[in-house]
């Protein structure tokens, strides 16, 4: 090549590196100043932390124990129980429904006195407790080898239990006078006087859905995302490019995390409109929205991303520990955060 043809190449390359190195969208640090670790009087944490009024409740394994927090996060009272605590639910008075095997429902004051044992022997398979407007909580669970809806009135807590005629995939509270059951045969709904209806016969559906509040419910299967009314027929169906993993409602619409080796958020109007999609960390938890609106998501390695509503990303942030459950806001900003190795850690908002 002459010297001429090489100065030509050197400059062709000069130019194409030139046109390579675009400046890459810098990712903000996380708006959180401290991290840090809250002492608790138990050896092992559950990954269960339920928001209280004015306050926490912690779930402690060994031994067993619910401790309750103030907002400063100063220990109020302990409660000892005779099992570990699975799930945790807040009720309105400002007391805690602890769940633990086999099949103990209970409530705990925020003084720790443990009152209202809801013994429901036998169950197994039991779904998570969900909330209607109303007070009263619903799940489905297995006993005696039928499936049954579960539920509690609000104060002072009545129980009753209602047979499910088919086998239950999920549950979820509508509105305050019916709950959404999704079973194989189609979504049932329990009116005011106990009975089931089927509203709606849907083929393949594993995972029910409310809509934030809003009236309606969403439908997902391996293939499909279907909005419908509270009739339960659907209005809107889309298709779905890989297996979801979760699907949870959005301030302004609904997301759903496809699986598969590049998992994908994507959010959607109620319409069915594409609102974004955006690529996440394996081994999502589940999300949670802070104060501007970013959807957070924390995954088992202790990987925070926080997504803003057009779907671009807004900040990282490495956790060092490895997390077993979701993020519990609170109410001056930040979370706290069950970790497996330090137990509770606490994220305080501000400025880094």
């Amino acid at each position: 090549m002459s010297r001429g043809g090489l100065a030509c190449a050197l400059a062709a390359l000069s130019c194409a590196g030139a046109l390579s190195a675009q400046p890459v969208p810098r990712i903000a640090a996380a708006p959180y100043r401290t991290v840090r670790v809250i002492t608790l009087p138990g050896s092992t944490v559950t990954p269960v932390i339920a928001r209280l009024g004015g306050g926490y409740a912690v779930g402690l394994a060994a031994p067993p124990q619910l401790v309750f927090l103030r907002d400063d996060l100063s220990v109020e009272a302990i409660a000892p129980l005779e099992a570990r605590p699975d799930s945790l639910t807040a009720r309105a008075d400002g007391a805690v429904l602890v769940s633990s095997e086999p099949g103990a429902t209970f409530t705990v004051a925020p003084d720790g006195t443990v009152r209202d044992a809801l013994t429901w022997r036998g169950t197994r398979n039991p779904s998570a407790w969900f909330s209607s407007d109303d007070g009263s909580l619903y799940r489905s669970a297995i006993q005696e080898g039928r499936f049954y809806l579960q539920v509690i009135g609000p104060a002072p807590y009545a129980q009753r239990r209602v047979a499910i005629p088919y086998s239950t995939a999920t549950v979820t509270a509508v509105d305050a006078r019916r709950a959404g059951l999704m079973t194989r045969w189609g979504y049932l709904c329990l009116d005011t006087a106990g009975r089931f209806q089927v509203v709606a016969s849907l083929a393949r559906v594993r995972v029910l859905s409310s809509l934030g509040g809003r009236d309606g419910v969403a439908f997902l299967s391996d293939e499909s995302l279907a909005f419908a009314g509270p009739d339960g027929v659907p209005t809107v169906t889309l298709r779905l490019a890989s297996p979801p993993a979760w699907v949870t409602p959005a301030p302004d619409g609904i997301a759903v995390l496809l699986g598969g080796a590049s998992p994908t958020l994507v959010r959607y109007d109620l319409d069915g409109t594409l609102r974004s999609q955006s690529t996440v960390p394996a081994g999502s938890l589940g999300p949670r929205y802070d104060r501007t609106g970013a959807m957070i998501i924390a995954t088992n390695r202790g990987i925070l991303t926080a997504f803003g509503p057009d779907g671009a990303e807004r900040w990282r942030m490495n956790l060092g520990e490895d997390v077993i459950g979701p993020l519990v806001p609170r109410p001056e900003g930040g979370w706290l955060v069950s970790t497996a190795r330090n137990g509770v850690m606490v994220l305080d908002e501000g400025a880094p």
